[in-house]
């Protein structure tokens, strides 16, 4: 029996506690989308996502999909999966594709956007987004995620680079957003970049 194109599916809150109700919302997904979260919860082992198939129910972000049990073979799933966007560790960082950074330290992490990091103080030339596309060294493939269709890179950088990092956050137009990476003590950059 062959994967169907379309799975229907039932999607409700995760939130929901004992007191409180929420809709159930009744969906078609495409098979592609629900095999896409399925590897984004379980990773893309066919053997893995094909008892995620058959069990029927699956929780992605604050949501509970649950659909009527799939019948099918692991080689379907193996081929189904083939099909997904593969990791490509010898794909070189697109920075001019990079959508968000995501900055690391011993004191937490912060989240970038591309619009934030970019926006540039009045009678600045350059941005603080620039100096972290391409400006402290070419970072490596970290891997695919599936929930964001994206490809991932990383960077540790050393005391050198933190320095540059935490001198050039007075390029951000949001004061509190500077302080916010001095304090962190940057030791580790990704980059998520959309295929």
């Amino acid at each position: 029996m062959a994967l169907p194109e379309r799975i229907r599916v039932k999607i409700s809150s995760e939130a929901a506690g004992a007191i409180a109700f929420t809709p159930v919302v009744a969906s078609e997904l495409p098979l592609v989308e629900l095999l896409e979260m399925a590897a984004s919860a379980v990773g893309a082992e066919a053997a893995r996502v094909h008892r995620l198939l058959e069990h029927g129910s699956l929780v992605s972000g604050a949501s509970r999909f649950r659909w009527e049990r799939i019948e099918c073979t692991l080689e379907e799933v193996e081929q189904a999966l083939r099909a997904l966007p593969q990791p490509e560790p010898l794909r070189p960082c697109a920075f001019s594709r990079c959508a968000r950074v995501i900055l690391s330290g011993p004191a937490g992490r912060v989240e970038i956007e591309k619009a934030v990091g970019s926006a540039r103080r009045l009678f600045r030339r350059t941005s603080f987004w620039d100096l972290l596309m391409g400006g402290l060294g070419a970072p490596g493939y970290a891997g695919y995620c599936y929930r964001e269709r994206s490809d991932r890179y990383a960077l540790e950088i050393g005391r050198d680079g933190r320095q540059r990092v935490e001198s050039a956050t007075a390029l951000l137009r949001y004061p509190e957003l500077a302080r916010r990476i001095r304090a962190l003590h940057v030791e580790r950059i990704e980059w998520i970049v959309p295929r």
